[in-house]
Formats: structure tokens, C-alpha cells, sequence
């Protein structure tokens, strides 16, 4: 798969934030070094490690690194921004640091772009680092509450999603854009900070009328949630209230009035989980208190609260611009569903 060259210093620029995990980016790096399409640059930025993440630098090959060093963690959105406006290249590489490439993922992923020029997100297969038999997430799915969610997260992976096709969005561990998306609609939304910021960013760019391709052959390995634990308090704090902000700022005023419903759903399904200690919840209370997962879900209804009013803003900025209709969006919507109780019993 081959994609056009154009005019720009180099094909792609990927964009690696890094946090800590020396080990797991130094992985990362690897891969990137054995890749079948060497027309790239690497911008690194780092959001303030303290464990030398750095000095593996020195063993990196790369023949274009440039690297953006933070004092303090401004955030995975922020430090994407900084990376982009440093970046020289005809397609935007997000790669997370807890992730390592096949090394024909970006020669394969880069293929999808051909043919259509309003494709402008490729997501591709990403599995699950320490067990590869299974999936972590083939795109992304939506709960119409705002909740996202991994295509096939956990599923053993038995070619069921080995065709190219639509995805929703791609998720930001490991995704590719053109860079006249971005030139179109903005960066990502700083106020989220991290988690559904990619989310947020792939449905902003579908109200803009780009489309996203799935590339089963692009293949991702993904040590999750090695950053901050998959039901750490702060995480669970900033999906729950990101998701309602991705809600205000960019959902249909239908689905909008539909919110507090289908929430409502979602948490009775939780309850049941807890109760008989399967999903997310189940694996949840048997990792730690259940009262540290409500007092952070009810600060990030409250902490949302205390945003509304500026994501309100920014919705009135958007939908004048947008490029596709509410209907659209609602069908477009329904098509990447996932119902309250695969959302919550899933895996």
C-alpha cells in the first residue's frame, strides 16, 4: 500500500508523549527504528519524567529526533499540541510510549489515505502487549452518554476484524491523520487534559466531514493503561468527566436532553456488575475500595459542572462550521454503538 508524495519535508511525523516508563519507551523507540518506511521524524515530548526517560535517546538510531522537554505534566492533549507545532510532516503519528509497532505498521497504515481525500484518520489493529492473542481496540466505539469505548476490547483475536473498513475514530494510542485535519479543525482540546481527548478530537473531525479507515494489517502492541493503572482514581476522575464535556460540546441537542437517561442506564448496569462482581466493576472492587471509584466519579460530574458553560462556548464555535447534519451524526453514531450492557459486562 502506497500513498502519493507531496511537498512536504518529510511523509510523517510521529509524535510520542512520554511520561516515565524509561523500559516501555525505550521499546517503543525500537520499533520505530525497524520500520518498513524510514520518510519520518520523531518529535518526543516529555512531560517531566524523573526517571532518565530521556537517556535512551543516546541508543536511539533515528536519524530526525527532535525532542520537547516539559518541567511538569501539562497533559497528554497539551503535549500533542506542542508536538504538532514541531511537526514537518504530510501525516500526523500518534504513538503513546507504552505502545511498540509491528514494523509494517506505518507502510500498511499509511495505504489507507490512498484513493480518497476526504479519508483524514486511519486507526489500525492494536493488541494487547502482554497477551497478543487478544484485542485491545480495532477503533473505537460510543455509549450516548459520551462514553467511549475500544471496538473488541479483550476479545481473542480470531480474524473477526481482519477486513478494511469504516472505524469511528481512531484511538489516540496509536493513529495516523492527515495533517489538513488538523489545519481545518484545531488541535486537540487542551481542557481534557487526557483520556477521550483523541475521542473528542475523531468526532470533531467527523462533524467536519472527514472519514476514518480501519487497517487490520497495521498492527499495535499496547502495554494498557501502563501510565496510571486501568482503574486508578485519577484516570476513572478525567473519562468520566471528559465524556460529559465531549457530550455538551459536541453531540446533537436530542442526544444531548437524552444524557442524564442513558447515564442512568449505565450506572444501574454498574450496580449489577459490582454485585456480581463481573466487568469492569467486578475487576474494579477486587483491585481496591469501590468508594474510591464513586468519590471520583462524583468529582467529575461535579468538576464537569464547573465546565459546562466554557464547553458551551466552544459548541456554538463548532456547529456552524460543521459539515454534516445532526441526523448524519446520529446515524453515523449508531452505526460504532455500544449498548449499557456490553459497555459494562464487556470482557
Amino acid at each position: 500500500m502506497s500513498v502519493p508524495r507531496k511537498p512536504y519535508p518529510v511523509q510523517t511525523s510521529f509524535i510520542v508523549v512520554n511520561w516515565n516508563r524509561r523500559n516501555l519507551l525505550e521499546q517503543c523507540l525500537r520499533s520505530l527504528e525497524q520500520q518498513t518506511v524510514g520518510d519520518f521524524e520523531l518529535i518526543l515530548v516529555d512531560n517531566g519524567s524523573t526517571d532518565g526517560s530521556l537517556d535512551c535517546l543516546k541508543e536511539c538510531s533515528l536519524p530526525s529526533v527532535k525532542v520537547v522537554r516539559n518541567p511538569e505534566n501539562v497533559g497528554f492533549a497539551r503535549a500533542v499540541n506542542q508536538g504538532l507545532q514541531n511537526a514537518q510532516g504530510q501525516f500526523i503519528a500518534l504513538v503513546n510510549n507504552d505502545v511498540h509497532l509491528d514494523p509494517h505498521w506505518l507502510e500498511e497504515i499509511q495505504g489507507g489515505f490512498a484513493g480518497d481525500a476526504r479519508v483524514g484518520m486511519c486507526a489500525g489493529k492494536i493488541l494487547l502487549a502482554h497477551d497478543p492473542r487478544r484485542i485491545d481496540k480495532v477503533g473505537q466505539v460510543f455509549y450516548p452518554d459520551g462514553q467511549i469505548y475500544g471496538r473488541g476490547h479483550r476479545e481473542e483475536d480470531r480474524g473477526q476484524y481482519d477486513q478494511v473498513e469504516e472505524a469511528l475514530w481512531p484511538d489516540g494510542a496509536a493513529a495516523i491523520y492527515r495533517r489538513e485535519v488538523f489545519a481545518e479543525i484545531g488541535c486537540f482540546d487542551e481542557d481534557f487534559f487526557a483520556y477521550c481527548d483523541d475521542g473528542e478530537f475523531g468526532l470533531r473531525a467527523r462533524l467536519f466531514g472527514w472519514n476514518c479507515l480501519y487497517i487490520p494489517t497495521a498492527r499495535a502492541f499496547h502495554h494498557h493503561s501502563a501510565t496510571w493503572g486501568e482503574y486508578a482514581a485519577r484516570k476513572i476522575f478525567l473519562v468520566e468527566r471528559n465524556r460529559i464535556w465531549l457530550a455538551i460540546k459536541l453531540l446533537p441537542g436530542r442526544q444531548l436532553a437524552l444524557l442524564p437517561f442513558y447515564s442512568a442506564v449505565r450506572y444501574l448496569y454498574s450496580v449489577l456488575a459490582l454485585a456480581s462482581r463481573q466487568g469492569d466493576m467486578g475487576r474494579a472492587s477486587r483491585q481496591g475500595p469501590i468508594g474510591t471509584v464513586i468519590f471520583a466519579v462524583l468529582r467529575a460530574q461535579a468538576s464537569a459542572a464547573g465546565g459546562l458553560v466554557r464547553m458551551w462556548r466552544k459548541r456554538k464555535e463548532i456547529r456552524p462550521r460543521r459539515r454534516i447534519s445532526d441526523a448524519e451524526l446520529a446515524r453515523l453514531l449508531q452505526r460504532h454503538s455500544i449498548s449499557a450492557f456490553e459497555l459494562v459486562f464487556s470482557g
